[in-house]
């Protein structure tokens, strides 16, 4: 049996093409959502060293830092879903960051005007998350329907308000003509081709945290239990901690993918 394995070993060496396709085929291999939290700890550890439970970081070295952290998971992770948005029971999930200034980011689609932000470490790696502040930006102007009226009234629904636009070749776009494909520049129309790019900016205040897919906050206790603690603490910085508190009840046995579900 051992010269079976050394036979083995020895064909491998000795064809360096079929080594080099197991290597990429290692590369290219499907992403198992389930280890994201093992990926994520891994990236925390990477981006924020030393740091133990609670650490805050002001708006510049928060934009510095959210863009090595997707440097990190981009490196073992480039096109899969490892990392996710959450608010309540609002989620989605972010692949990438782009720094825009000292502090403004891209997160994903989404456009961030950063004001502060926590890192929390915890003994427990499945319980790490990041947990960031924004401030609010200007609408763009190209949605008429956006007023002063319309974000009040909004941010009494959800506690945060949104608008949702495009870029294209350097110009703003509206949603509407996103979904057409299609704009009017100087009264000519002008074919997207699947090029103009969705983009999101806050028009008020809001919170967030970042953890991995397969966490113990992916499930209906936290969609259900989390969002009057996010708006108590986006508008009283006095109740962060229950937000916090919160989210250290959840074990392992919350995770979507743990056999106890």
């Amino acid at each position: 049996m051992e010269n079976d394995t050394e036979n083995v070993n020895e064909s491998i060496k000795d064809n360096p093409e079929e080594t080099a396709i197991a290597n990429e085929e290692e590369l290219h291999k499907p992403y198992n959502w389930l280890d994201s939290d093992i990926l994520f700890s891994e990236c925390i550890a990477q981006t924020f060293p030393g740091d133990r439970d609670i650490v805050w970081y002001d708006s510049s070295v928060a934009v510095q830092r959210l863009n090595l952290f997707f440097e990190n998971i981009r490196k073992q992770e480039p096109t899969g879903d490892a990392v996710w948005w959450r608010r309540g029971n609002q989620a989605f999930s972010v692949k990438d960051a782009e720094i825009l200034d000292v502090d403004k980011i891209f997160l994903g689609n989404d456009r961030f005007k950063i004001s502060r932000m926590a890192v929390f470490v915890s003994p427990s790696y499945y319980k790490h998350f990041i947990y960031v502040e924004a401030g609010a930006e200007s609408p763009t102007g190209l949605h008429p329907e956006i007023t002063a009226t319309y974000i009040e009234n909004g941010k009494e629904r959800r506690g945060y308000v949104h608008e949702e636009y495009e870029e294209f070749n350097g110009r703003l776009i509206s949603r509407q003509e996103y979904d057409d494909g299609a704009s009017v520049y100087e009264n000519i129309i002008i074919q997207h081709n699947g090029k103009a790019k969705l983009r999101v900016r806050y028009l008020t205040k809001v919170n967030f945290v970042l953890t991995p897919k397969n966490s113990p906050y992916n499930n209906k206790k936290f969609d259900r239990g989390s969002v009057e603690l996010f708006n108590d603490a986006l508008y009283s910085g006095k109740n962060i901690h229950k937000l916090f508190e919160f989210m250290d009840t959840f074990q392992k046995s919350d995770m979507p993918g743990s056999r106890y579900e």
